[in-house]
């Protein structure tokens, strides 16, 4: 099942997002319980993509379910870049709701462990998405 979910991953930016909602609420609901952090990371890695669309279409109202599916899911160090993901999209959406300060500062905290972790050029990609989207 594992081998689905990576071709999924890779291939569901080409569905719309309302199938993309759809297949990811089976997803969600067939692994949410997973312990095994092969199947967390692609979990965390559809919810991310599809957060990712949801923001680029401006569909915010999409996402609600996703940002509660990946918070709970328990923060593991194999997990941690994608939580970190995740932590950006959440407070990019947070800001469309409620233009705050506090949300545009977690925003460049996560942005900054992508370089301080020795991923610069995976940081100033997702830079220019947070400025294209905010």
């Amino acid at each position: 099942m594992q081998a689905e979910l990576v071709l999924y991953c890779n291939f569901m930016m080409f569905y719309d997002v309302e199938s993309n909602v759809i297949i990811s609420r089976g997803i969600i609901k067939q692994f949410q319980g997973s312990n095994d952090v092969k199947i967390l990371e692609m979990l965390l890695t559809v919810i991310g993509n599809l957060l990712i669309q949801c923001i680029e279409e401006k569909k915010y109202d999409e996402t609600k379910f996703l940002v509660r599916a990946a918070n709970q899911i328990s923060t593991k160090p194999e997990l941690f870049f994608y939580k970190n993901v995740i932590v950006l999209l959440e407070n990019m959406i947070m800001y469309q709701y409620d233009a705050k300060d506090k949300y545009l500062q977690i925003c460049h905290k996560a942005i900054e462990n992508f370089s301080l972790l020795g991923m610069p050029e995976y940081g100033k990609e997702i830079t220019r998405f947070f400025e294209k989207q905010k």
